[in-house]
């Protein structure tokens, strides 16, 4: 969901321009609302075939190629069916302009074809001026990036396109986007991308704390341990709202008789955000934006390498926590909620760090895109 809240207000504007605009969505089934409300015309889209599990990938990627070869690519006949969908919708719907997000199977199929202007966050769009791609965990990565290129220009011969010299050439767009804040940056000190922020829903002015602390838990059923960190809310003194996408009946009935608001539907961030002192979530990089330029503490609960790496940043400013599932198991979740309330330090730099992003002034996120789009369109 994510990927298409950077997209679709770009998306928006174009199409209200007159352009014809075409969303091609990896998982439009959760996206439904959004969909049923914008009505743009949708096309679903292969995830790029899934985890390759011949691959005995380790849980996390050292870099941002590892992503793209686990994904299908470390095989040329699968990145041969990756990129053969996208030349095929190519060659129904010859698109002047390509505006994508965490789509390396897209990029690799237009690359030489049809400009692409590339969106993302820290994780999604790495730094793609150098030979490869940085490493994220201090070693090399998994699959050897001279064997990724080679299968690269395996399948790009196949079709007859242009061969790129290195593994990040076709990530070299014609524009690129980095769309989140600079503090949430997994690659601060590499990054030469336009930085137009997060979304402008994601930006949230920073207002005080409530005068008696209140939390707030955005979380997800299926990431391990959620039950029981529900469970644990439910002893949690200090009152507090949910939202829990997927959550059981038996589940809701419980936090309802322990006074927990429960929301069926994602509370708007510039509402419940003011409301709060702290918030429990998965590790979005938009929850994640939307809480830092609040001025509010963040617990995160993460499942993967990037939402990981955003606890880590968060972390390092000291304005937030990732339960880990020790905390989790021991029942800790209540006491770090606790904690983070009443510790008058952490409360006061997380709002120092939220008027230092305000004070930089607007992003002027939809501007720029649109601007950059429309000239790249005039040719």
């Amino acid at each position: 969901m994510g990927h298409l809240a950077r997209i679709l207000p770009v998306a928006l504007a174009l199409s209200d321009l007159s352009h014809q605009v075409v969303l091609f969505l990896c998982n439009p089934g959760e996206c439904v609302k959004t969909i049923v409300t914008e009505k743009l015309p949708i096309i679903p889209v292969m995830g790029i075939i899934g985890r390759i599990h011949e691959m005995g990938i380790p849980s996390r990627f050292h870099s941002y190629s590892d992503f793209i070869a686990s994904s299908g690519a470390y095989n040329p006949e699968y990145l041969f069916m990756v990129t053969l969908s996208w030349k095929t919708i190519f060659d129904i719907y010859k698109p002047d302009l390509i505006i994508c997000d965490h789509s390396p199977g897209c990029c690799l199929a237009a690359f030489g074809k049809v400009p692409v202007v590339l969106m993302g966050d820290g994780f999604t769009l790495p730094p793609a001026h150098e030979s490869i791609f940085p490493v994220t965990r201090g070693a090399a990565p998994v699959l050897d990036p001279a064997r990724l290129l080679e299968n690269m220009h395996i399948v790009q011969k196949m079709h007859g396109h242009k061969v790129p010299q290195t593994i990040t050439e076709p990530f070299r767009t014609a524009a690129r986007f980095f769309c989140t804040l600079p503090e949430l940056d997994h690659y601060p000190l590499m990054r030469r991308d336009t930085v137009i922020g997060p979304p402008p829903n994601d930006l949230i002015n920073p207002t005080n704390p409530p005068m008696k602390p209140r939390w707030f838990a955005y979380l997800k059923m299926g990431f391990p341990g959620t039950d029981m960190i529900l469970e644990n809310l439910c002893d949690v003194k200090v009152p507090g709202e949910v939202y829990i996408k997927g959550l059981p009946s038996e589940l809701e009935a419980r936090l309802m008789q322990k006074n927990i608001v429960v929301h069926h539907e994602p509370p708007p961030m510039n509402q419940i955000l003011p409301r709060v002192s702290v918030i429990l979530h998965n590790g979005g990089n938009g929850v994640a934006c939307a809480a830092l330029s609040a001025g509010r503490p963040q617990i995160l609960v993460t499942m993967y390498q990037e939402t990981e790496m955003t606890g880590e940043r968060l972390r390092r400013m000291g304005v937030g926590h990732i339960l880990s599932r020790e905390d989790i198991q021991s029942g800790n979740t209540g006491n770090f909620l606790s904690e983070i309330m009443e510790n008058a330090e952490t409360m006061e730099r997380v709002q120092t760090v939220a008027q230092n992003i305000h004070a930089r002034g607007p992003y002027h996120y939809l501007e720029t895109c649109i601007e950059t789009c429309e000239k790249i369109l005039a040719g």
